[in-house]
């Protein structure tokens, strides 16, 4: 099993504290979507839905988090800021590698299916900034 290195996290994060606890936040969320997959309540409602949702929730907080950071302005691009957020969750990964299920989400998310996480960061820009560059 692979263990978790905290200097290094201090090291990467520590100048950015605001994303780091909202990229906590959002490797759960990730976990949860992949433990969620083709699952159903009792009552017949999709498991995997909500897991989405919970995901799309934590990934605008980490996005919030990257303005504060100064991270992103409002002239990034959205693939620009997916390519970032993709970054940091690679970072993140090399201090805590015990959320695979969490990563693989990631890569499927940002890497495998771009188009439409682009998408999705472009709804996320324009609720944080209120519009989108041209």
């Amino acid at each position: 099993m692979a263990k978790s290195d905290y200097a290094k996290a201090r090291d990467f994060f520590g100048l950015v504290p605001n994303i780091y606890t909202e990229l906590q936040k959002l490797v759960v969320a990730m976990s949860d979507v992949y433990k969620s997959r083709g699952k159903r309540t009792f009552f017949g409602k999709s498991k995997e839905k909500k897991a989405f949702e919970k995901f799309y929730e934590r990934l605008y907080y980490l996005m919030i988090a990257m303005k504060e950071d100064s991270l992103i302005l409002v002239t990034t691009a959205s693939d620009e800021c997916r390519k970032k957020v993709l970054t940091l969750i690679e970072m993140f990964g090399t201090c805590f590698p015990n959320w695979q299920d969490a990563y693989s989400v990631a890569h499927w998310f940002f890497v495998e299916d771009k188009e439409q996480t682009i998408g999705g960061i472009d709804l996320i820009r324009e609720k944080i900034f209120g519009c989108l560059p041209n």
